[in-house]
């Protein structure tokens, strides 16, 4: 299988690595414009029509779960269940909602600095670590593309499918139109399908606008610890030369780069974890209590939607843990290339310099949800504590 290259996915004039980085941001404003939140758009206003329409559709949608959830709750536990699943994900298009929309000027802020960071080469090889890195990010956007499309088309169709093969009667969710007669009327059905059909394609851009905007950001961070580790190993082949006379200026004009970039790298790194901390929580959080319930109802119902349930939201809480954990190796790795600097070769106010930037390191933000720091042991973590929780249900039941 060929491995699609830069011109597969960037038009001719897209040359340089900002310019790509820019191109990425313009696919995810037209993603984000679909919900009505093109929010790098200069011209952005959150009191616009399409964003005001899907506010009030989300907020229609968590009352309408509310309200199912009460209604069903004593008599059709099923359909309790569906609804809770899909309050949940109500709880999380608020998370997206707020992170992008309220906190705006961060998000802008994160992108003008790695437009920033791409544009200038901190060493003579940058341009194609940026580059590497970049298509490395678009790959993996590619791939998650085709993810999201798969899971609406499974979703999307179980209506039908149960219709057709099962004999049995559902919309989207449980998303029920009050004084629609769904059951008797075709035209109550169908209105009922494409309000579903609607959320879930709204719920889908906004995810999709949001997790390529994390990885994009995530880029620029892993790329700003491949050029400090590229950096460090440069100053550490001049460090252990006896025969250059301007050994010690290149040693402090390099320490003054390194520096630059890590400031600027913790600068960034603690807007990007504090930004994205309401967001995550919300999601995850949504994504956990979606994962307690499904099980829940496949052990109990042998509810067949909550296989593809659990598949998705398994991908969804791995994903920010992955991220998390990739950021902790190279944050990781960066440490010990500082130790690997023949130190004792400087003197003594660079080595001062070298021991403040070590220290710096050990300071450095990673993704949380405010609670508890994310990672691969977290992600273990969670699918005991969901393991637990769906026992304790099993038991009361």
């Amino acid at each position: 299988m060929k491995i699609p290259t830069k011109s597969t996915y960037f038009p001719p004039d897209i040359v340089t690595p900002s310019q790509m980085f820019e191109h990425l941001m313009v696919i995810v404003t037209n993603i984000l414009c679909k919900v009505g939140a093109p929010i790098f758009n200069e011209n952005f206003t959150p009191i616009n029509k399409k964003l005001i329409l899907n506010l009030f559709i989300l907020f229609l949608t968590t009352c309408l779960e509310i309200y199912n959830i009460s209604r069903f709750i004593q008599k059709e536990l099923v359909r309790a269940i569906i609804s809770i699943i899909g309050f949940t994900g109500c709880f999380q298009g608020l998370g997206k909602m707020y992170t992008f929309v309220n906190r705006r000027n961060q998000v802008i802020f994160l992108k003008d600095l790695s437009v920033k960071f791409f544009k200038k080469p901190h060493t003579q090889n940058a341009f194609s670590i940026y580059e590497k890195r970049l298509m490395q990010a678009t790959h993996f956007i590619f791939f998650l593309s085709i993810l999201f499309v798969f899971c609406f088309i499974l979703f999307g169709l179980y209506p039908i499918i149960f219709k057709i093969f099962l004999n049995i009667d559902t919309v989207f969710l449980e998303l029920e139109i009050p004084f629609i007669d769904w059951k008797n009327s075709l035209i109550g059905y169908v209105a009922n399908l494409f309000y579903g059909y609607y959320i879930v394609i709204c719920f889908i851009l906004a995810s999709i606008g949001s997790t390529f905007l994390i990885i994009c950001f995530l880029a620029t961070a892993i790329t700003h610890y491949d050029i400090l580790k590229d950096l460090l190993k440069e100053l550490n082949e001049i460090t252990i030369q006896n025969n250059d006379e301007n050994k010690n200026e290149k040693i402090k004009k390099l320490l003054k780069s390194i520096t630059d970039i890590h400031v600027d790298l913790l600068n960034f790194m603690n807007i990007f974890a504090n930004l994205f901390k309401f967001y995550y929580f919300m999601e995850i959080d949504g994504l956990f209590i979606q994962m307690i319930i499904s099980l829940y109802a496949i052990s109990t119902f042998n509810f067949l939607p909550g296989y593809m349930i659990i598949i998705a939201a398994t991908f969804q809480i791995f994903m920010p843990c992955f991220f998390a954990t990739f950021i902790i190796i190279k944050a990781e790795e960066f440490n010990e290339s500082i130790n690997n600097v023949s130190w004792y070769m400087m003197t003594t106010k660079d080595q001062k310099t070298l021991m403040m930037i070590l220290k710096a390191s050990q300071k450095e933000k990673t993704l949380s949800t405010g609670i508890v720091e994310l990672n691969i042991s977290t992600f273990v973590e969670m699918y005991k504590a969901i393991y637990s929780y769906w026992m304790i249900l099993q038991n009361l039941n």
